[in-house]
């Protein structure tokens, strides 16, 4: 069972890893204040979150209509 959790979360942690760092690179202004900087990486987290759980799921629904 944890293999095929990890197995799940590299390409997911992959993913998030990409797309918060092409918020931060493209999206999100640099910050000036320490606040801003906390709500930017906020933010990028969330996507990137959410995200990683999506590919998560699609290659859990994937794997499971196989069986």
């Amino acid at each position: 069972m944890f293999k095929k959790a990890l197995f799940n979360a590299i390409p997911s942690g992959i993913a998030g890893a990409i797309l918060s760092f092409a918020a931060a690179m493209f999206l999100i202004p640099f910050p000036e204040t320490a606040i801003e900087n906390a709500i930017n990486n906020g933010i990028s987290g969330l996507l990137s979150g959410l995200v990683g759980s999506l590919v998560a799921l699609v290659i859990y629904m994937k794997k499971s209509e196989k069986n």
